[in-house]
């Protein structure tokens, strides 16, 4: 199912079906179908998959807790370490083309396929997925969709799994990186137990 569709699902099954003390988690869910659903037109269809918002669960609780990791519980929309760098340095190799948005995407290629696909041109304007919450959110859509997905697909939906796809290189022994943070797996792990009711205590990816 298309995430944008998902978001859409969890923000209505949120707003009626959770308990006064989650409305934080779903208030960020509520707010990325909001922005995601600009870039829709079947947003008016949306009902009908409120009924798989429990089928998902766990995919969002993956999504949810990553991009909270990657932009600091909600708040940066641009990599620190590279904020205002033109041309790629010691500690931001990326360059002009450095992490933004909550999915921190990074590098040129990504900038262009992702702009084609949601219509921006983020190539000469990488700054719209800091400034503009619905290209932040179509972003992370498309990232997701493109280069997560089919990782959970083939490994499965775990905490694990979801790193693998995101940061392996620096977070899993199988490719050469360190051990997954502790910031992103405590941040997983609350939104695994909000939204799922279970948490995932195996970090190894």
């Amino acid at each position: 199912m298309h995430i944008s569709r998902l978001l859409l699902s969890a923000a209505l099954f949120g707003t009626h079906s959770i308990a006064a003390e989650t409305n934080d988690v779903f208030a960020v869910i509520a707010a990325a179908a909001a922005a995601v659903a600009a870039h829709q037109k079947d947003a008016a269809g949306v009902p009908q998959f409120v009924q798989n918002v429990n089928e998902v669960a766990p995919q969002f609780a993956l999504l949810l807790g990553n991009t909270a990791h990657e932009s600091g519980d909600f708040y940066y929309t641009e990599e620190i370490m590279c904020a205002g760098v033109s041309g790629p340095t010691s500690k931001c190799p990326y360059g002009w083309y450095h992490g933004r948005g909550y999915i921190q995407i990074s590098w040129k290629d990504n900038y262009s396929k992702c702009g084609d696909a949601i219509g921006y041109d983020l190539v000469n304007n990488p700054d719209l997925v800091m400034y503009d919450p619905s290209v932040n959110w179509a972003t992370v859509s498309w990232y997701w969709e493109t280069s997560v997905q089919p990782t959970l697909q083939k490994r499965g939906y775990t905490l694990g799994s979801s790193v693998y796809s995101i940061n392996g290189y620096l977070e899993c022994g199988s490719l050469g990186g360190g051990s997954v943070q502790g910031g992103r797996v405590k941040r997983i792990q609350c939104f695994q137990s909000h939204l799922t009711g279970s948490v995932d205590y195996d970090t190894s990816c």
